[in-house]
């Protein structure tokens, strides 16, 4: 049996690459998971409509991921195999349970080995999740169907796509307010940074705030205690809501007695995805952008800073930090680099099949350019050969680890800080049609031009210059954390046969990399700063805790 389906889109996310096609495939399914529903009917077994569209919809995802994933399993047998033994792993009792409902035995019909491995995977999925909360269990089996390959692979429920979609834009509607804490139930939700200009500030909130309470509605009547919300994220869910309505929130201050009630209509919040800032470094004048993540915004956003930057007077150099940036769409990383420089091509695929150039615009029979999140074309490089330095440090990933190593490997900047967490996979996200989606790995991103390219899976970035800032993230032992440390992590397809050698920029470049020691120890002042406030801000969570305790 074969089913069509369409990419419409595909985010790449994940520690976090997306790309955005538009593409059909044909997936093939062994069979329907009808011939299994019939089957335990025949043994006897009552089957719900629920039931039976949750086999269905476990089949497809098989199908999906078996035609997708990259690496290719060595065939479509051993890809079932895979996920039946994550199944097993996750779902010790599955067989056992199929067994004593009465459908392990494969019908004579299923005479090919793959039919009958994909029956007895579904017929443990049914068996591990009749009897008991069947949604909640099978959304379990989603997620592990594409995990069993790789940690980027997964399923993202229809809560969770919708609110992928949303912050894609780079603003979603809410009060803009950072909160956090809420370790337990018994917690309170601080407030750690209320954004510039948001209606939570505008209304009163401060760093330090205790929300006790809150009312998604606005009303009195609609407060809930803080304590009924089990994590942060559920908290936030009723804060946010749509634009021009109100929440009422029941706030504690530090050194004041008594309740404050702040009653907040709800405004588009800009995500701040970019940060920017002008430092001094004696006669020096360098613009400062931070990426925080590769959104829907981020290319645009980079720009605009720089422009900012520029209005107030020419730049000596320019630094831009992808520090702890996890990634985002592809489409932006190559949006970065065409900002910046003037190449043949910045990025590659390598799929299950060849490897090809990534090119985010097409341009119709008409001659009409559709560009992936509208991103626009940049002739050139935007500063004019400004000297740029590149941050990097172990909390970059995906998208801006493909942003640094192209600045890199087309000698464009000075990388300074620590490795990257080399993670060089691209996921794509598949609809499902009832509003959730599946995300797979489905290619490896090189870096560079057919003829001159390098990989990044399992190498990351090495920097220029060593920095230490202290944020690489780090197991129980203290030892880095890396995507090929990860449970399950591909390995690369491998480095380019013969590439040619590239000498250092530090030789190839003493000007642009003397500046640029410059300004590291400008940017090293400001890091100071940043980090002294990340600091304070964790002291306070810590007298809050104390005070709860």
């Amino acid at each position: 049996m074969k089913t069509t389906f369409c990419r419409t889109f595909a985010l790449a996310v994940v520690l976090f690459l997306v790309t955005v096609t538009s593409a059909c495939a044909e997936v093939s399914r062994p069979f329907s998971g009808r011939i299994l529903i019939q089957n335990a009917i025949s043994a006897g077994v009552a089957i719900t409509q629920a039931e039976s569209s949750a086999v269905d919809k476990a089949v497809y995802i098989e199908a999906v991921v078996c035609r997708n994933i990259y690496p290719a399993p060595q065939s479509d047998l051993a890809c079932v195999k895979t996920m039946a033994a994550e199944i097993e792993k996750q779902f010790p009792d599955a067989m056992k349970k199929a067994k004593e409902s009465g459908f392990m035995e494969v019908p004579a019909e299923l005479v090919d080995p793959l039919s009958a491995e994909v029956y007895l995977l579904n017929a443990r999925i049914l068996g591990a999740c009749r009897g008991g909360e069947f949604a909640k269990c099978m959304e379990k089996v989603y997620r592990t169907l594409p995990s069993a390959f790789d940690p980027h692979s997964g399923y993202i429920s229809v809560e969770e796509f919708t609110e992928m979609r949303q912050s894609s834009t780079g603003s979603f509607s809410g009060i803009g307010v950072e909160v956090g804490g809420k370790k337990t139930e018994k917690d309170p939700l601080v407030v750690i940074n209320p954004m510039e200009g948001s209606p939570g500030e505008k209304a009163g909130l401060l760093p330090g705030d205790l929300i006790v309470g809150i009312s998604k509605d606005g009303t009195k009547e609609g407060m809930r205690s803080i304590e009924t919300y089990a994590t942060v994220n559920e908290a936030v869910k009723d804060i946010r809501g749509v634009k021009g309505t109100a929440v009422r929130l029941l706030v504690e201050r530090v050194g004041e007695a008594g309740q404050r009630e702040f009653v907040i209509t709800r405004g588009v919040i800009d995500t701040q995805v970019v940060k920017s800032a002008l430092l001094i470094e004696g006669n020096k004048r360098y613009g400062m952008i931070h990426g925080r993540q590769f959104d829907g915004q981020a290319c645009v956003r980079t720009e605009e800073a720089y422009k900012k930057l520029t209005a107030t007077g020419a730049l000596d150099g320019l630094i831009v930090s992808v520090e702890r940036d996890p990634g985002g769409y592809l489409h932006e990383a190559h949006c970065l680099l065409d900002l910046f420089t003037d190449a043949k091509s910045f990025v590659l695929q390598r799929d299950r099949q060849s490897i090809t150039p990534y090119q985010p615009c097409r341009r119709d029979m008409l001659g009409q350019v559709y560009c992936q999140g509208d991103i626009k074309i940049h002739p050139g490089d935007i500063t004019n050969g400004l000297p740029i330095l590149v941050m990097i440090n172990g909390g970059s990933a995906s998208a801006s680890e493909i942003f640094s190593a192209g600045m890199k490997h087309m000698g464009r900047a000075v990388i300074a800080g620590t490795p990257t967490f080399q993670k060089g996979s691209m996921q794509t996200i598949i609809p499902l049609g009832d509003g959730s989606a599946v995300k797979v790995t489905a290619a490896e991103f090189l870096v560079g031009t057919m003829e001159d390219w390098t990989n990044v899976q399992c190498l990351g970035v090495t920097p220029d210059i060593v920095y230490e800032r202290g944020f690489d993230p780090k197991d129980k032992d203290g030892k880095r954390i890396t995507d090929c440390g990860l449970e399950h992590s591909i390995r690369s397809g491998g480095p380019m046969q013969n590439a040619p050698t590239r000498p250092s920029i530090k030789d190839a470049n003493s000007a642009h990399f003397a500046e640029s020691v410059l300004m590291l120890e400008a940017y090293k002042k400001y890091a100071t700063k940043e980090d002294e406030k990340v600091k304070q801000q964790e002291e306070l969570m810590k007298k809050l805790r104390g005070k709860d305790e």
